[in-house]
């Protein structure tokens, strides 16, 4: 994806690896969210959105419809879809200019899963969402990266449409977890860091 965010020092020679994705898929697992075969809308094109995306393509998902606000991260996702055709050609990948309201309707409301990897709904912008209500149905499955606040208007908006909400917290937990592996070579204690932060809400 061009980006690495964990190095390891292999005998003297550094690898670098993207926890993003497979935190974000992971966080999708522990939350009883089955991937393989199903159709999902990512919103967004930058660092994490790339590395999700790649991520849910390696990991089974059927179709993905990406969708950027139209400047250079537009491009971003056209290249991105150009290497999953070529890498995982089982799923299909399309790209949508986020201003194109009727298709993101038509895509969203097609899909199994919608993800939003952008920075709409973090603080001290946490009033904002990309995504009108009426969308959000009951059967659908929302997931957001943002973890600050813990629940996003658009994840807000969705537990109160009926949908299956993935907060952006266990993204977090999880793509540490795989950084802490690739460091130590050891399971990360998840059950604790869970249980601390549980402690640290209250």
């Amino acid at each position: 994806i061009g980006s690495v965010n964990t190095i390891v020092n292999d005998g003297g020679k550094l690898t670098g690896h993207i926890t993003d994705g497979i935190g974000f898929v992971r966080s999708l697992a522990y939350e009883g969210v089955e991937l393989r075969g199903k159709k999902l809308v990512v919103l967004g094109a930058g660092g994490a959105g790339t590395a999700v995306q790649a991520q849910l393509a390696l990991d089974g998902a059927r179709e993905l419809s990406i969708f950027n606000a139209d400047d250079a991260f537009l491009d971003r996702a056209r290249n991105t879809a150009r290497k999953l055709a070529k890498e995982t050609p089982d799923c299909v990948v399309s790209v949508h200019q986020l201003e194109d309201a009727a298709r993101l309707a038509e895509e969203i409301a097609s899909a199994d899963i919608l993800v939003n990897t952008t920075s709409v709904g973090m603080k001290p912008d946490d009033a904002k969402t990309l995504i009108d209500k009426s969308l959000l149905r009951e059967g659908l499955v929302v997931a957001d990266t943002v973890y600050n606040p813990e629940k996003t208007r658009l994840i807000l908006e969705a537990e109160a449409n009926g949908c299956k909400v993935v907060g952006g917290k266990g993204m977090l937990l999880w793509q540490g977890a795989t950084a802490y592996k690739l460091y130590t070579g050891l399971d990360m204690p998840t059950a604790e860091c869970q249980k601390f932060q549980a402690s640290q809400a209250r």
